[in-house]
């Protein structure tokens, strides 16, 4: 219903879906928390299965403007009990998704030392090193073994 909704051409301008908070951490207790950051949720849930099984914690976020007209309380400046709580955050960079860069920035802008792992393909991160300023870029293929090593690549540093 909410998605036919925004699909109305008056009421879709004003419709705004809250985002829905990040599911409880999952894991091994012990773990490091990393905060995944992908609007994919197979794909969410395929990196989350591996880092459990690298002994990290995890929650889940689709991330701000995925789907229709949603808002991150962080970015909209109202913080976020995800992010205070993650050791990282881990996203899949999409050049033309300016919704997670509008995130990455403010995580910046709200913690400056959290750090955020990004995996991309390395001529996406040459061609956008500005909009990946101040994360930790890997260009490790996307499979279970990329995305542990990218993880322990930014909680190290």
């Amino acid at each position: 219903m909410q998605a036919w909704m925004r699909r109305l051409p008056l009421i879709g301008r004003r419709y705004r879906e809250a985002i829905a908070p990040p599911g409880a951490w999952t894991g091994p207790a012990d773990g490091r928390r990393v905060l995944i950051e992908e609007d994919d949720g197979e794909l969410r849930k395929a990196m989350a299965v591996a880092l459990h099984d690298a002994g990290f914690q995890t929650a889940e976020c689709a991330g701000p403007g995925t789907h229709g007209e949603r808002r991150c309380p962080l970015v909209d400046g109202q913080g976020c009990d995800a992010v205070d709580r993650a050791d990282a955050v881990l996203q899949v960079f999409v050049p033309s998704d300016e919704a997670m860069q509008d995130l990455r920035q403010a995580i910046h802008a709200h913690d400056p030392d959290k750090p955020i792992a990004v995996i991309t393909p390395a001529l996406t991160a040459r061609r956008h090193a500005d909009q990946l300023a101040g994360t930790t870029v890997s260009t490790e293929p996307l499979t279970r073994r990329g995305v542990v090593a990218t993880v322990e690549q930014a909680v190290t540093d």
